[in-house]
């Protein structure tokens, strides 16, 4: 038996939380994006030009987060998985 254990409630709420703050983000973005389209229209060639190019880098920096994210996402499944095989393989090699 192991003199360990793992916590799968905190590491699944993790997960989840994840997922949450994932769909936040895309929530954001979108909000983001659609109010100041409006405003926009408002605004001198050089404000709108200065907004745009912040834009581009917030739009960058807001993909690069949500890569990061999902990748997260399936780094902890496959540790979450890997993690139960082996609990499994060495339960059946030291039960024979």
């Amino acid at each position: 038996m192991p003199t360990y254990t793992v916590n799968w409630a905190a590491f699944n709420e993790v997960l989840d939380q994840l997922s949450v703050l994932q769909k936040e983000i895309n929530t954001l973005n979108a909000q983001y994006s659609s109010g100041n389209s409006s405003a926009l229209q408002e605004w001198t060639s050089e404000a709108r030009d200065a907004f745009h190019a912040s834009e581009l880098q917030w739009t960058t920096a807001a993909s690069s987060m949500e890569q990061q994210a999902a990748l997260v996402q399936q780094t902890a499944d496959k540790c979450r998985d890997e993690y139960q095989h082996a609990v499994q393989y060495g339960t059946q090699l030291w039960s024979k």
